[in-house]
């Protein structure tokens, strides 16, 4: 189970800074051809956005459809209170962790963004 739990961790990690760092990539891009631009923070944070909300929101479905099917994890005695926290509110508690690693997001998005509208200025 610990193996199981902590390859899903080790690519919820690589997929939440893969995300993160295509769209600071992108702000860095808008900021960089046009600095001056009044629009340019809304697009960049736009942007931003965007690619946190929907691909945040598809790996936490695509979790949420994995962790569902999987029969390994209700088999074992030691986890349980893991086992009836999927089995009796899956829906909540995967939204409750979507909105968690979006704020975590946006959070850093925000914070960095800042340092590249300073930098490209």
């Amino acid at each position: 189970m610990k193996e199981f739990l902590w390859g899903w961790i080790f690519w919820a990690s690589v997929v939440f800074c893969g995300l993160l760092t295509a769209s600071l990539l992108v702000a860095y891009g808008l900021y960089s051809t046009a600095p001056m631009n009044n629009y340019t923070p809304v697009f960049a944070a736009g942007f931003g956005f965007a690619l946190g909300f929907f691909g945040l929101g598809a790996v936490t479905i695509f979790f949420f459809d994995q962790f569902s099917r999987k029969n390994m994890i209700f088999q074992e005695v030691e986890n349980e209170l893991f086992n009836k926290v999927i089995r009796e509110m899956p829906f909540f508690f995967f939204a409750l962790m979507y909105f968690f690693t979006l704020s975590v997001y946006m959070g850093i998005f925000l914070l960095v963004l800042t340092y590249i509208r300073n930098s490209c200025a």
